[in-house]
């Protein structure tokens, strides 16, 4: 069983951040739509796993703005991975959800859609506004690799460039 990243608490400031970016990029999800999917429909070829998401975590749920394969749409925020995910600078990865302490009893890996595995990329904007994740899932477990992280990460830097190109498109 590995769970690799370290927590951290969100203070006020930065979860209202947080939302108001969050807010205002689900409101242009359309135009960030091709360019999103794209780096899904990568991700989950090159790690050859049914599901890959761009999951942005508002106050109460998780919304997926683009995904490949079997995706959630939208999901109460304590049920999500992704969730655990952003409260961290690093990667989460989770081998077998179903022997891990924080996500063994979660209703996303006792019942459909049955979820083992998953690695998740905090998605931080200008550096420090946790919006959430690119993650990866399947539900059978498997191993992740140090290049495996730096090829996730590297995709993940792709999905900040366009939120960014998004927010201030002169640059």
């Amino acid at each position: 069983m590995v769970a690799r990243g370290s927590c951290c608490r969100m203070d006020r400031q930065e979860m209202s951040a947080r939302a108001a970016v969050v807010s205002k990029i689900l409101k242009q999800r359309e135009a960030l739509q091709p360019l999103l999917a794209s780096v899904c429909d990568q991700a989950r070829h090159r790690f050859g796993v049914p599901s890959a998401m761009v999951n942005l975590i508002d106050d109460h749920r998780q919304v997926t703005v683009a995904g490949s394969g079997h995706v959630l749409d939208v999901i109460p925020r304590q049920r999500s991975f992704c969730n655990t995910t952003i409260r961290s600078d690093v990667p989460l990865i989770v081998e077998d959800a179903s022997e891990h302490a924080a996500f063994k009893d979660n209703p996303l890996v006792t019942g459909p859609p049955y979820i083992r595995f998953y690695a998740g990329v905090p998605l931080l904007f200008m550096r420090e506004v946790r919006l959430g994740a690119l993650c990866i899932c399947d539900q059978k477990r498997r191993h992740f690799s140090r290049g495996d992280i730096a090829e996730l990460e590297e995709l993940a830097d792709q999905v900040i460039s366009g939120i960014a190109h998004a927010q201030f498109p002169s640059f």
